[in-house]
């Protein structure tokens, strides 16, 4: 992963977690973020991203385990099944 890659992925890492706080308000700032990542790859010039599609899938994923332990985290002991 090359600096240009790792700068977006932070990027949109950062950008979705005001969904977590501010379900309607994060969600449009996560949309926008989102939109914004072909943005800069078209201006960050520090080696260009190789394969976006599995940037974008490792971000996925990466947002699914923060929301994972996140919401585990607060359902502890408040439903039966966790």
């Amino acid at each position: 992963m090359n600096s240009e890659e790792l700068i977006i992925s932070i990027v949109r890492i950062v950008g979705s977690v005001p969904v977590l706080f501010f379900p309607f308000w994060g969600s449009i700032l996560a949309i926008l973020i989102d939109l914004s990542d072909l943005f800069m790859m078209g201006y960050i010039n520090m080696g260009g991203v190789s394969n976006y599609q599995q940037l974008q899938i490792l971000g996925f994923v990466l947002y699914e385990f923060i929301l994972n332990g996140i919401f585990k985290m607060e359902l502890k002991g408040k439903i039966g099944f966790y």
